[in-house]
C-alpha cells in the first residue's frame, strides 16, 4: 500500500512493484486488482481509441482516499504535505476522487481517461460525451500558464470542434478565464464537468 501510495498519478509499473516487493509482477496485478475491486486503488486507463500506437497503454494508478494516501506517505499535517515531493500528485489524486464522485452522483458511468503521448505530451484527465471531449488538467501551481502542451495536442489530433472545454483545476477557490479557449476552476465547484 505504501508503494502504491507513493506511486499515485503515475503510470503503473508491475516490474518496479514486483522488484520492489520480490515478488513476481503477475502477483502485483492481482493484488492491485483486489485493491481495484475494493475501490481502494483506482486504474485509470488511457485513452487510445483512434489515436494510433503514440499512446502510452499503461493505466495510471491512484489511492482513491487522499487522507490513507498521505498517512501512508507519513504526511500528518498539511504543512507535511506542502513540504514533501507529492502535493501536486496528491492534488490530482483529490481531482481525480471529484470526478468519480460527481459521476456516482449523477448516475453516469466512469468513463474518463487520461491522454499521454510518446513525447511526454499529456492531459490528466479526459471525459468523453458523444464523440466529443471534455479536458482536465491538474496544477498544484495557483496560477498557471494560459496554454497547455497536451491540449494543443489533443486538438491538433481530434481537431477543436470536438474538444468541449479545456480547463485547468488549481487549489485556488473560483473559477476564471486563463485565455479564450481554457477555463481556471477550483476543485470544489466542479463545473468543470457541467458541460459533458
Amino acid at each position: 500500500m505504501r508503494l502504491c501510495a507513493a506511486r499515485t498519478g503515475q503510470l503503473v509499473s508491475y516490474s518496479s512493484l514486483a522488484t520492489d516487493l520480490g515478488v513476481s509482477p503477475n502477483t502485483v496485478k492481482s493484488w492491485l486488482s483486489v485493491l481495484n475491486a475494493s475501490n481502494i486503488v483506482f486504474l485509470l486507463e488511457p485513452y487510445f481509441e483512434n489515436l494510433g500506437k503514440r499512446i502510452v497503454k499503461t493505466p495510471k494508478l491512484y489511492i482513491r482516499d487522499t487522507g490513507l494516501c498521505s498517512y501512508l506517505l507519513g504526511q500528518r499535517t498539511s504543512e507535511d504535505l506542502v513540504r514533501s515531493p507529492m502535493p501536486g500528485a496528491i492534488f490530482e489524486t483529490h481531482v481525480l476522487g471529484q470526478i468519480v464522485r460527481h459521476c456516482t452522483n449523477q448516475g453516469r458511468r466512469r468513463d474518463f481517461y487520461f491522454y499521454r503521448d510518446h513525447h511526454g505530451r499529456e492531459v490528466d484527465f479526459l471525459i468523453p460525451s458523444v464523440g466529443r471531449f471534455a479536458l482536465i488538467e491538474c496544477k498544484w501551481a495557483e496560477s498557471p500558464g494560459a496554454t497547455h502542451r497536451g491540449f494543443s495536442e489533443l486538438e491538433s489530433l481530434v481537431g477543436i470542434d470536438r474538444i468541449i472545454s479545456q480547463t485547468i483545476v488549481t487549489p485556488e477557490r473560483g473559477s476564471r478565464r486563463a485565455s479564450e479557449k481554457v477555463a481556471i476552476a477550483d476543485s470544489i465547484a466542479l463545473g468543470f464537468l457541467s458541460n459533458p
